[in-house]
């Protein structure tokens, strides 16, 4: 586990985050480094601090106008 390893002196490191609330889980974990790609942290940055209801809401909201703009 993290623990252990953190407990060994090593240094964890968190790779392939694929969600924003990945890095919430790293930082929680207390992983010493995170590796993210650009748009996820993009997102992270939008939503770094807003309560987890509000970031679902804009993501069903999202998720609502994309399903109404396609193409069927």
């Amino acid at each position: 586990t993290i623990r252990s390893a953190q407990r060994t002196g090593a240094q964890v490191l968190w790779a392939s985050v694929r969600e924003p609330y990945n890095i919430r889980q790293a930082e929680e974990a207390g992983c010493a480094i995170v590796t993210i790609p650009p748009a996820i942290f993009e997102k992270y940055l939008a939503w770094h601090g807003k309560p987890l209801e509000t970031v679902a809401e804009e993501t069903i909201n999202q998720f609502r106008q994309d399903a109404e703009g396609a193409q069927w």
